[in-house]
């Protein structure tokens, strides 16, 4: 049961209604931005018990998005990026709260505004991505990390530096010349090393194969001629050959033999 004033209350609020029905029409045919936007904040007034059509609330926003635009350009022509994200912010919480699309002419309004902040934030973010790879080139510099490693941060730095409008910082360029320059002559050194090296092990092994081979062709040859051989004449002719340098090879070292023998 509604008490006497609240019944007073909801007649006063459905002729009101009526009157901001009319007043919002008469305020959008003279394109009256002010009076929409005092008509917007009565609306908004949680103080309401009759409900009011959605459109008029809807019609008098017009007014707050345009005012809410001028806002935001006003602030990007001042390069206030941090307000005027703020601004835009604001304006779209009002289409969310009022259930409404962008109207075409406001959405137009700020379309360069708009540009200019998501450019500033690309900028900002190239800038980011520049000093963060200045940073990681330095410190694999520091940590001498291996030349493929300089090479791709190198390249994804040069890139970061061509998004941000940025050149990589002359020092730090040429500290990677130095440091590189040296890795690549250092690898060509040891590429050069290595191959001796290998040739040298394919020496030794070719010499080992010859010296196994030629053992193993006079091991042969003396087991033919033990087992075939001691009754030839040749045979008898090398064993007195053999005989005549041991006597040789006696005399040589008799001296030495001679001499021991009296020392010792």
């Amino acid at each position: 049961m509604n008490l006497p004033w609240q019944t007073d209350q909801e007649m006063f609020e459905k002729a009101r209604i009526k009157e901001i029905g009319q007043e919002i029409a008469d305020a959008v045919a003279k394109k009256d931005s002010t009076r929409l936007l005092e008509l917007y904040k009565e609306l908004s007034d949680p103080g309401w018990r009759t409900a009011f059509p959605v459109e008029y609330r809807q019609m008098a926003c017009t007014a707050v998005l345009e005012a809410q635009a001028n806002e935001l350009m006003r602030l990007c022509a001042a390069l206030n990026h941090h307000a005027a994200v703020a601004a835009y912010q604001t304006l779209q919480q009002t289409l969310a709260e009022n259930q409404m699309a962008m109207p075409a002419a406001i959405e137009k309004s700020i379309q360069k505004g708009v540009q200019w902040m998501q450019g500033t934030v690309n900028a900002q973010q190239y800038y980011a991505q520049y000093q963060q790879g200045v940073a990681e080139l330095q410190q694999a510099l520091d940590d001498n990390e291996p030349l493929e490693t300089l090479e791709q941060l190198y390249f994804a730095l040069q890139n970061a530096a061509a998004q941000a409008n940025q050149v990589v910082p002359q020092d730090l360029e040429q500290f990677y010349r130095n440091r590189t320059d040296y890795q690549k002559e250092f690898a060509e050194y040891q590429h050069r090393v290595n191959k001796v090296i290998a040739f040298i092990g394919i020496g030794v092994v070719v010499l080992a194969i010859l010296i196994v081979a030629s053992l193993f062709i006079r091991a042969q040859f003396t087991r033919t001629q033990g087992c075939s051989g001691q009754n030839h004449p040749g045979f008898s002719i090398v064993q007195k050959s053999d005989r005549e340098e041991l006597k040789a090879a006696a005399t040589l070292f008799h001296p030495f033999t001679s001499s021991c023998d009296s020392g010792c």
